[in-house]
């Protein structure tokens, strides 16, 4: 079975999300921008009310670190730019390399 053109054209007019996770990004980021608006500046603190918020920033460090290495898990060009946009690692360590200290 398959969705035909029609059936794809009145899934858009009402606004049907087809990328779920391209999606929650998008949402996160607007979250981040309106914070990054109101604070001038990225770095939502552990204690931030929105917890979603905080974690997600975190997680999106790593893959921010992991575009400008090459790896994986990292974002899409898009992705990367917009949060360049919001000074994302504005104080931040680009490198982790000696992430955890010596004893």
């Amino acid at each position: 079975s398959y969705i035909t053109n029609q059936k794809i054209d009145l899934l858009n007019k009402i606004g049907f999300v087809w990328d779920r996770n391209a999606n929650n990004w998008i949402q996160k980021y607007k979250a981040l921008k309106e914070f990054y608006d109101s604070n001038g500046h990225s770095r939502v603190c552990k204690n931030h009310p929105n917890q979603v918020l905080y974690r997600w920033v975190g997680k999106e460090r790593t893959k921010y670190r992991n575009y400008l290495q090459g790896k994986r898990p990292c974002q899409t060009e898009d992705q990367f730019h917009l949060l360049k946009d919001l000074n994302f690692m504005e104080g931040k360590s680009i490198s982790r390399k000696n992430r955890g200290g010596s004893k």
